[in-house]
């Protein structure tokens, strides 16, 4: 593992970022995004450097140059929001020097550098090349993210956009983290309790379900079980209204998937009410995942 203070410059490395199709989809909020403009407009008023938080990488080996985003995707999406943003405020002549920290070298249509997870690589994409099609309606997500940043640049003078999109572009905001290739990114994704929305013990058993699926087989064939078995169930655009819905369980709300899954596995014999709290539901679980192969792993999909 190697740690490196650094700029957004670090993207112009990876030919392309790839954000892993089974993490959770874009959550933050209002409050947040609010958070992150404050702060980066408070470093350039003050010509001072702000600490953004960590970015934890590791580069895939193989006849594809890329690197996979482990952690840190909120903020790695909410920053290249942002600087696109600023990107279209800039004079064409101004855009060369930022082109690199959004598109990927050698293409034609601004293919993004950043690749995004299922739930939002469409919407995503549709910011970094054809912004009229966005809902400029929308509050929430991708789009809420966009609309909040477009309203907030208004707080700059037209000529200041150029310095301050170099300030939060040159400045060192970030701390990558890079793994090497015989490190278990799944080991230091489950220790890490991200800034912003705490991953449900849904977000980390699905994370762990895939990662191994892909180990132990392809990512091809871990994209076909998680549209065929996870998106089915939980997470198509019936569902997860549904699965997501926080239900009271004592002194604390739980989604429908957390209940579901702790019911399983009680049923499984994974879980003993006897000996095992709530909050050691997705520890159980990845620890019964460390131990399967690719046909029990199916088999409990399909379960």
């Amino acid at each position: 593992m190697e740690a490196r203070e650094n700029s957004f410059s670090f993207v112009v490395n990876e030919n392309e970022m790839r954000i892993p199709f089974f993490q959770r989809a874009y959550v933050w909020r209002e409050e947040h995004w609010e958070q992150f403009f404050n702060d980066l407009k408070e470093s350039f008023a003050n010509k001072k450097e702000h600490f953004l938080g960590s970015v934890i990488i590791k580069r895939q080996q193989g006849q594809d140059n890329f690197s996979m985003v482990i952690d840190g995707q909120q903020r790695l999406t909410t920053f290249s929001i942002l600087l696109k943003i600023l990107y279209d405020e800039l004079e064409v002549d101004e855009r060369d020097d930022f082109r690199s920290l959004l598109f990927k070298k050698y293409t034609k249509n601004n293919e993004p550098k950043i690749s995004h997870s299922k739930f939002d690589k469409e919407k995503y994409i549709k910011i970094l090349q054809d912004i009229n099609s966005i809902d400029l309606k929308d509050k929430d997500g991708i789009f809420g993210c966009y609309n909040y940043f477009k309203t907030r640049i208004k707080d700059f003078d037209k000529n200041d956009i150029f310095d301050f999109t170099k300030h939060i572009a040159d400045s060192k905001l970030w701390v990558v983290v890079y793994l090497n290739a015989n490190e278990d990114e799944q080991k230091i994704f489950d220790s890490i309790n991200s800034t912003g929305e705490k991953l449900t013990a849904t977000d980390i058993i699905k994370n762990a379900l895939f990662d191994k699926a892909i180990k132990e087989t392809s990512e091809e064939q871990a994209t076909n079980w998680y549209e065929k078995y996870w998106e089915a169930t939980f997470e198509g655009k019936e569902n997860l209204g549904f699965w997501n819905t926080e239900i009271p369980t004592g002194r604390v709300k739980r989604v429908r998937s957390e209940i579901f899954l702790h019911a399983f596995a009680i049923i499984k014999g994974l879980f003993d009410p006897e000996k095992h709290s709530l909050e050691k539901l997705s520890s159980l679980y990845k620890d019964h995942i460390r131990t399967i192969d690719e046909k029990e792993l199916e088999n409990l999909l399909l379960y």
